[in-house]
């Protein structure tokens, strides 16, 4: 585990803990800390953006926000619309 990582493992395994599982054994809680560890700003930037393109916030404002022309925005993220079919 990486060392910048130990404090995020360590609080999640306090409220895993607090809650009776069984910290060390449940694979589930292992795949959870290495799959919060693996996020990067990049993912969660994307998320931020696909999620106001999707809850109907202006592609101008979008744009502006993400540093991106409106022709820009759309061509990279025309996909992650909903309803899109292309």
């Amino acid at each position: 585990m990486a060392t910048g990582s130990r404090p995020l493992y360590e609080a999640l395994a306090a409220v895993y803990d607090g809650l009776g599982f069984d910290v060390l054994g449940d694979e589930t809680f292992q795949n959870l800390v290495v799959a919060l560890v693996a996020l990067r700003p990049y993912d969660l930037r994307h998320a931020a953006i696909s999620t106001w393109l999707n809850s109907g916030v202006p592609p101008t404002k979008v744009a502006t926000w993400a540093g991106h022309s409106v022709d820009i925005l759309l061509k990279i993220y025309a996909k992650c619309i909903d309803g899109d079919d292309a």
